[in-house]
């Protein structure tokens, strides 16, 4: 019998309780063990495995439940390593940013309390072995007391954490900058931003914790944390997000399709991350459940894209012209210094746009693998990542779209 497809599960521990097809991305917790860094930024698309990657990294790493959890690994790759003597060995802080409301500052605070609570409620078993002070700034969060100080609880956290069991924690932070995406436009983000980049500093700054892995889509500069290190999707390492072209051929004799692979291909194909083609998880999956290419799915950037275009966004298709992305971009810092600066050539001259940045950090646009690389090493030709992608542009542009250089 066929296992179930994890479709729209991206936990770890369900996926291998409840017996869905899993491919093994283990190896990603070996490299981050190998090449520990204090703070982790790993930026791609969405919907290419960041949540679930992150969910494998908790189980593995947490504590609590660390016997039971380490059944979970077993007959996958990491079991094999020399890292799973460090199965089960930190406390772990985990916190996703993933779908907060972001209308209203008043809404995205009570949220981000709440999620703050939860995350207080779940390390609860603390509380009696903490002082009067502690256990009393504690207690302000669980009960949310007008006094209670929320922007420092990340740090708070991992040093009450360090205190009860003498090992420092590891911080996971889900999605990092989606609440700032979403805000983009709205009169709540200024206020959002600052909330999140003292929360991010005072977890994250000066190594309070044993070390932290964040995923975001985006790679937005962040003057409170001074020890990060940051992957995207130009970078060789951390070649885990995404199926590769191996493990699409074993998912489709899998499921009896592998006579459809051209198909696949042509819809499919066509995202170069780290250096390799791979294709979207969920896209694949979709496709075994129902064999027939499918319409547009939002991975949380058509929203952002949408609502600029209907802030009279400037699309100016002869001197791309690009007013409201220019002012997102000195918004959030995004830096691409260390890999791109994107030039987009048109009638021989070329405009210098993170409009286009962006479209590649969110998957719209890859590198052209069938046409060599220009002899000027910082130019290099992109395209529209495949058939799907493309009429996904169309459908929210409405323009044909271009051909890219970096």
């Amino acid at each position: 019998m066929k296992k179930k497809l994890p479709i729209n599960i991206d936990d770890f521990k369900e996926i291998i309780e409840r017996n869905y097809y899993y491919v093994d991305k283990t190896d990603f917790i070996h490299e981050i063990l190998e090449k520990r860094v204090a703070v982790q930024l790993i930026a791609r698309p969405k919907k290419f495995g960041k949540t679930l990657n992150l969910s494998t990294l908790r189980y593995f790493l947490d504590k609590k439940d660390a016997e039971y959890n380490k059944k979970l690994f077993t007959g996958l790759n990491i079991e094999t390593s020399r890292n799973m003597s460090k199965q089960g060995k930190y406390p772990v802080i985990y916190i996703s940013m993933k779908n907060m409301p972001v209308e209203m500052y008043d809404e995205f605070l009570e949220e981000m309390k709440k999620r703050i609570r939860d995350l207080y409620k779940e390390h609860i078993y603390i509380r009696e072995s903490l002082n009067e002070y502690n256990r009393r700034k504690f207690d302000e969060i669980l009960l949310d007391e007008e006094k209670a100080f929320y922007k420092w609880t990340l740090m708070d956290l991992s040093i009450l954490l360090e205190k009860y069991y003498g090992e420092k924690a590891v911080i996971l932070i889900d999605e990092y900058d989606a609440p700032m995406l979403d805000a983009f436009g709205k009169e709540s983000l200024g206020d959002i931003k600052s909330f999140l980049m003292s929360l991010y500093g005072s977890g994250l700054k000066d190594s309070p914790c044993a070390f932290a892995v964040i995923t975001g889509t985006t790679r937005i500069i962040m003057d409170e944390v001074n020890n990060l290190a940051a992957s995207t999707i130009f970078d060789k390492n951390l070649k885990y997000f995404g199926i590769s072209e191996k493990e699409l051929n074993e998912i489709l004799k899998e499921y009896d399709l592998i006579d459809n692979l051209e198909e696949i291909k042509k819809y499919y194909s066509g995202y170069v991350i780290s250096g390799e083609i791979v294709y979207n998880p969920l896209e694949i999956f979709r496709y075994c459940l129902i064999p027939q290419v499918g319409d547009i799915y939002d991975t949380g950037l058509e929203k952002l894209l949408k609502n600029l275009i209907k802030k009279e966004l400037e699309l100016d298709l002869h001197g791309f012209s690009f007013r409201d992305f220019k002012e997102f971009c000195e918004e959030f810092k995004i830096s691409w210094e260390e890999s791109v600066i994107l030039i987009i050539e048109k009638n021989g001259k070329h405009w210098f746009s993170k409009f286009f940045t962006l479209l590649i950090a969110a998957g719209y646009l890859t590198i052209n693998t069938k046409k060599s690389k220009n002899e000027d090493w910082n130019i290099r030709e992109f395209i529209v990542t495949n058939e799907k992608t493309k009429k996904d542009l169309l459908k929210i542009f409405r323009e044909e779209l271009f051909t890219c250089r970096i």
